[in-house]
């Protein structure tokens, strides 16, 4: 049974580790106030550290996304015609 156990736990040992990216992603919907889509609207997010900005453009159902966001704190400006 110890032999078993320690085998058990050198295959534990050998599995790789998981990689943690450090990242994330910002997602979310435009809409206006009674909740319908605003599609094409451009989305702009700005780290406030290093002034980066990344830019996005609502789909047709209002949704935009950003990945690989490094973690931090950002401003999210949204523009769209007639708002």
């Amino acid at each position: 049974m110890r032999i078993t156990g320690m085998t058990l736990c050198y295959l534990l040992l050998a599995l790789p580790a998981m990689p943690q990216t450090g990242t994330g992603v910002v997602q979310g919907t435009v809409s206006d106030p009674t909740r319908s889509a605003i599609p094409g609207a451009k989305v702009t997010l700005t780290s406030q550290a290093t002034n980066i900005t990344r830019r996005a453009e609502s789909s047709a159902v209002g949704l935009y996304y950003f990945s690989s966001v490094p973690p931090g704190r950002y401003t999210l400006l949204v523009e769209a015609t007639g708002f």
